[in-house]
């Protein structure tokens, strides 16, 4: 694996319990990993009653206690860094320890493997005879025959395997039982993309020994075309096949794997018929009432424990958290807004027939469009807007020349 830096972040995060009584609250400390440096947490309060690692260090939660209207909050700043997948930067120096090994095999509730999965991952992988070619078909085969949907039906890998549709989250826990069924470590980690509001994210990283961790994200790579084609063309255009292994430092990972453990143990409370409840590994769960033996389905970063009915309403349940942009990220957003605004407004003039723009129409949706690609890949749909709008910028062009 080879990395760069990517860009410093910034993260405000603020929980408030509008309970009128006590909660506890689970808060993951971002680890440190080879896509994210020198994590720093900055003005937190309250402090925590405690801070404990999992067994094997991967994991490092804080436990609160929340009066009624009390406000945790804190700010994240880290190092984030592109990844990059070359053979030639083979590191024999990377291992796994026994038990990182085993832990990264094992099967939980939202992670099953069984002799079922691996029957069927051995047949998507079919004659690939290294784990690195492997994971490779297992994720294209992901991509090109599973659907996106939010929110899922249910929440765990044969949920996922069984309905062929689901969120981030869905496809990394299928991803990692695959992976994990022919022997190949394989973890979710769990964050946000690090632009603006609150966008939770999941993705997969999977062990190649002599490489290290190599990070993939399967999700990212939908097309809202199912006609084989055009999804074909659409996949080319966001060239899949190199995709693997390379990922932007465009994330931060709040914790390592479902099923976390709390610590001090969760204490289940009486939860009343009220509460609305999510299927999550089978079991419909009320989410910061109930555990799931002991351990959080997840932290995207944190779980509660709460004693009232009502609960926090279902939006603030993960608290909120912003990530400070960029000047230039900021800057090409208001370039991309101001253009998609003037080529509105010119298009709708003309159809009116009220007064024309000139070539400042197609100019401004030309450049909304170069735009939008750079922000989020390029698609069929998008290649097709920006050849339409470059033609009509050349007619417009022609025209005054020939006037």
């Amino acid at each position: 694996m080879v990395y760069s830096l990517a860009s410093q972040v910034s993260m405000q995060y603020s929980f408030t319990n509008t309970q009128s009584t006590p909660l506890e609250l689970w808060l993951a400390l971002p680890p440190t990993l080879p896509m994210q440096q020198h994590v720093r947490i900055e003005g937190m309060t309250p402090d925590p009653v405690q801070i404990q690692h999992d067994d094997l260090n991967l994991n490092r939660l804080a436990f609160f206690h929340l009066d009624s209207q009390e406000t945790l909050q804190f700010t994240i700043r880290a190092l984030l860094y592109n990844a990059d997948y070359q053979p030639s930067s083979l590191d024999t120096n990377i291992t796994l320890s026994e038990a990182e090994r085993a832990f990264f095999l094992r099967s939980s509730r939202l992670i099953q493997v069984s002799g079922e999965v691996r029957a069927e991952a051995r047949r998507i992988v079919g004659d690939a005879d290294t784990h690195l070619e492997q994971v490779r078909r297992l994720y294209l085969h992901l991509i090109k025959h599973f659907h996106y949907q939010w929110p899922p039906d249910d929440r765990g890998s044969e949920a996922m395997r069984q309905r062929h549709r689901g969120d981030c989250g869905q496809y990394s826990f299928l991803y990692a039982a695959w992976c994990r069924s022919l022997g190949i470590p394989c973890r979710v980690l769990i964050g946000s993309w690090v632009r603006g509001h609150m966008q939770a994210h999941v993705w997969n990283e999977v062990y190649i020994d002599g490489s290290g961790w190599v990070p993939l994200d399967s999700s990212v790579h939908q097309t809202a075309l199912r006609v084989p084609i055009l999804a074909d063309i659409d996949w080319r255009l966001q060239r899949l096949e190199k995709q693997f292994g390379r990922l932007a430092g465009n994330r931060l990972a709040f914790s390592i794997d479902p099923d976390i453990p709390l610590y001090p143990p969760y204490k289940q409370n009486n939860v009343s018929e009220k509460i609305q409840r999510l299927r999550i590994g089978g079991e419909d769960l009320a989410w910061g009432f109930e555990s799931l033996d002991g351990a959080a389905p997840y932290l995207q970063p944190i779980y509660l424990r709460m004693t009232e009915p009502e609960g926090i309403k279902s939006s603030d349940v993960l608290g909120q958290w912003h990530f400070k942009d960029m000047l230039s990220y900021r800057f090409l957003t208001w370039v991309m807004y101001l253009a998609f605004a003037v080529g509105v407004l010119g298009t709708t003039l003309n159809l009116l027939g009220i007064q024309s723009l000139g070539i400042i129409t197609p100019v401004a949706w030309v450049l909304a469009n170069l735009v939008y690609i750079h922000r989020s890949g390029l698609r069929w749909w998008k290649l097709a807007l920006l050849g339409l709008f470059a033609f009509e910028l050349v007619m417009g062009i022609l025209r005054l020349i020939m006037e």
